[in-house]
């Protein structure tokens, strides 16, 4: 728990907050930017994405959707916003083929069709302030880094995502040092979230494009990973409102989100992996059992209560509401992540009305 601690605490004061900057270079000289999104049935949170985007400040920039074979209204809403903009186009997404996940085909064809120096790999259920694009790049020209990754805020609806949403900012705030991650070579220390990654067209190129990594599930960790095998530098970092992700809706689509990833993410063994989660068990739930018996345990608690508290602020969510659902949250993420397990090993991962292939 020390050590859970310690690292939220350190994060509080050293992780890479994304704000309002500005560039520090001539108009002439703005590199082009291509925003590539991934969009299979993503009819309820593309328009505000696209939206979003075409009020960006920037003025150096070009959008294109991939449209992965969705068979909902995803490609009408494109095309209507592309007759609000012209730097919007949209592309056919080709049939997947064997041994690829489905994102990562989308991203690959993105990325052949894109003419930016920067890509900027987008989610469909993200949304920008009109300062982001300008802010990232000069956050990138600050720590002079190839791949900038942020953590968006997220957007929380009913009482189901509430308490399993926030376990993503929770469990990467606990366990991975933001600064560590900017600072150190090793690839130990390599974090990134595919809902918003910045990263140079060369070296995009240099990784291998999506082709290196067209059977990872957790294709953004892995990404992160290549490019600091490279000898690059990334830096993820928080964003303080300029990005903005409503990622699922409701609890069963919170819950198979978050399975899809758990244990794919963790790449250790299945035994390794269930005393892992019997670890957490015994350290953040049965103390909290025990305290029904004998307060003295609650004492336990306290750096946990402060460190969830520091987490909070810094992703920008209900510091009450976080605490009180506390207890909750590790207990959802122990269920989740033995049932991300079980599908995982079953070979029953099915997102976006896909079955993932590994």
């Amino acid at each position: 728990m020390i050590f859970v601690s310690l690292i939220a605490y350190y994060n509080f004061l050293t992780a890479p907050r994304l704000k309002k900057r500005t560039l520090n270079v001539n108009k002439e000289e703005l590199p082009f930017i291509s925003i590539l999104i991934p969009a299979r049935n993503e009819e309820d949170g593309i328009s505000k994405c696209l939206a979003s985007i075409i009020h960006q400040n920037y003025p150096n920039y070009e959008v294109i959707v991939c449209d992965d074979n969705s068979d909902d209204k995803t490609a009408d809403i494109i095309k209507k916003y592309m007759r609000r903009s012209d730097k919007l186009k949209m592309i056919s997404g080709k049939p997947l083929p064997d041994d690829w996940t489905g994102k990562n085909w989308a991203c690959q064809q993105l990325g052949l069709e894109a003419k930016g120096d920067q890509f900027l790999f987008l989610d469909a259920d993200v949304t920008l302030r009109p300062e982001t694009l300008t802010s990232a790049l000069a956050l990138m020209q600050k720590k002079d880094v190839q791949m900038l990754s942020c953590f968006p805020r997220q957007k929380l609806g009913g009482l189901g995502e509430w308490l399993v949403v926030p376990l993503i900012d929770w469990l990467t705030l606990s366990f991975i040092p933001f600064d560590l991650v900017y600072r150190l070579k090793t690839t130990h220390f390599s974090v990134a979230i595919g809902q918003f990654i910045l990263i140079k067209k060369e070296t995009y190129l240099e990784m291998g494009r999506h082709k290196a990594i067209r059977k990872i599930v957790v294709e953004d960790m892995e990404m992160a990973k290549k490019v600091k095998e490279l000898g690059h530098k990334i830096l993820p970092c928080k964003s303080t409102g300029l990005v903005e992700c409503r990622m699922y809706s409701g609890l069963r689509e919170s819950v198979n989100g978050m399975a899809r990833s758990t244990y794919n993410g963790a790449s250790i063994r299945p035994v390794i992996y269930v005393l892992y989660l019997l670890g957490l068990f015994t350290l953040f739930v049965v103390p909290f059992i025990l305290a029904f018996f004998n307060i003295i345990y609650i004492f336990v608690y306290v750096p946990l209560i402060f460190q969830r508290a520091l987490s909070s602020v810094l992703s920008r969510q209900n510091v009450i509401v976080n605490l009180i659902l506390f207890p909750a949250h590790i207990i959802f993420f122990i269920i989740v992540a033995f049932y991300s397990l079980h599908i995982t090993l079953g070979k029953k991962i099915v997102w976006k009305g896909r079955r993932i292939k590994f």
